[in-house]
């Protein structure tokens, strides 16, 4: 019965992801902690500039990041049912994706991985909004600038950054082999 529920498209699924999050990062706003710097592995000059600006401010810092975990979550659960990953829309996995993430508490400050994601799955809605679109040079533009913000934020979201090329052979059907030129040559020229 609660799988029923949470498989649900109603608006006490949409409810039930804030709810789960306050109860997960309750004692987190209760207590917040200060960030440990060696905590945020990977974090770039992008990063930096929000953690110096934020120091001194914890509850700021984990309200933030509870605000982030939130918006992830739910774009995840859009991202599931707008390109018909489930064949029932469901926010089901922004469930399992907030409850993955807030189970840790080292997770409850802003980390750069909570940034990064916010990049990277608006970057991975661009790349899936490609699929047979005529003009898709604007998206995959989109795609690489979102995947070069979150590098600049995380480093190891990097290794993402075939994916767009990836995304254009398999996502494109028309034989356009003049994307990947240029965005080889938009590369050089930076």
């Amino acid at each position: 019965m609660l799988l029923r529920i949470l498989k649900s498209n109603t608006l006490f699924s949409i409810l039930l992801i804030p709810v789960i999050g306050i109860l997960f990062w309750m004692h987190s706003f209760r207590s917040p902690a200060l960030l440990d710097i060696k905590m945020a592995n990977g974090a770039m000059p992008l990063y930096y500039l929000v953690y110096n600006f934020m120091k001194g401010w914890e509850f700021w810092q984990v309200l933030i990041a509870f605000f982030l975990v939130l918006i992830n979550s739910f774009i995840v659960a859009q991202l599931g049912s707008m390109f018909l990953f489930l064949k029932k829309r469901s926010y089901l996995p922004g469930i399992i994706y907030l409850i993955t993430v807030s189970s840790l508490q080292a997770l409850h400050s802003l980390l750069p991985v909570h940034l990064a994601t916010l990049l990277i799955l608006i970057s991975i809605y661009f790349i899936f909004d490609t699929y047979h679109k005529p003009v898709e040079i604007t998206f995959t533009f989109n795609a690489s600038f979102f995947l070069a913000l979150a590098s600049l934020v995380y480093l190891p979201a990097l290794v993402l950054f075939p994916l767009v090329w990836i995304a254009i052979f398999v996502l494109q059907k028309s034989e356009n082999w003049r994307l990947l030129i240029i965005d080889r040559k938009s590369t050089r020229l930076n």
